[in-house]
């Protein structure tokens, strides 16, 4: 289930963050066949931000579901012996 959760969550993320990349300026350069995306302070923030809540979200996801693995087995081990 984690694993489950996690690209389902990392591949919305992704998408996410292929917009927000996009939204900078692309320069050529006359030296350089490839082209370079320039952003504004405001854009690199918001792709820091971005980069530092997509970690976040996927510790959250993984300590949730270590939570609850370990909340099932702690309801199981001391309710053995009443049925």
């Amino acid at each position: 289930m984690n694993v489950i959760a996690l690209v389902i969550f990392w591949s919305f993320w992704f998408v996410g963050l292929l917009y927000v990349y996009t939204l900078g300026v692309i320069v050529r350069s006359k030296d350089s066949p490839f082209a370079n995306v320039e952003w504004n302070k405001n854009t690199r923030n918001i792709l820091i931000y971005y980069l530092f809540a997509g970690l976040w979200a996927n510790a959250f996801i993984m300590a949730s579901t270590e939570f609850i693995l370990a909340s099932s087995v702690c309801i199981w081990y001391f309710s053995r012996g009443e049925g």
